[in-house]
């Protein structure tokens, strides 16, 4: 962009799935005979992605302006069957959009940021505001003090499943 402005984008996808299986039998140890058998197969996934966008206005040397936008989208989900009977399936999804925009000086070795960050959170409709400070100092070349201080919320999607006994 003219002027040193940039932009920047970011997507990301993350996943973790695992899978288990629990089987138990009982037999007669004279007669071979089968008493009991119980299968029980488990699965269950969780998943991130974000999509951002991030614009960054320098209005001199020691001063400049970022700007953005991020999508977040959580997914969870969980499966059980017994011999291939589905006993419990569930799945559900969150979702949220942030906006910030954050203010950057630098003098020398120093820097302080101001953030402003707003949430929004579609499923409960409902904002969230998320206000951030932070101070870096290089005192040596090798010793650099930060301080920072800020709201930070971390916004997790609902995963509820009981198992035979109820927990």
């Amino acid at each position: 962009w003219n002027n040193g402005i940039s932009t920047n984008f970011l997507t990301a996808y993350s996943t973790l799935e695992t899978q288990y299986r629990d089987s138990f039998e009982s037999r007669n140890i004279n007669f071979y005979h089968l008493g009991f058998l119980r299968s029980i197969q488990s699965s269950s996934k969780t998943s991130e992605f974000k999509f951002q966008i991030e614009n960054t206005f320098p209005l001199n040397d020691e001063h400049s302006v970022e700007a953005g936008v991020v999508f977040i989208q959580n997914k969870t989900g969980f499966n059980r069957d017994t011999f291939n009977i589905e006993f419990s399936n569930y799945s559900n999804t969150g979702e949220h959009v942030t906006v910030f925009a954050q203010d950057m000086f630098r003098k020398n070795k120093n820097q302080l940021t101001y953030v402003g960050r707003v949430s929004y959170l579609p499923y409960i409709n409902k904002f969230y505001f998320e206000p951030r400070v932070s101070f870096s100092s290089h005192i040596t070349k090798n010793i650099r003090l930060n301080l920072a201080w800020g709201k930070y919320r971390q916004f997790l999607v609902k995963s509820s499943v009981l198992d035979d006994y109820g927990n």
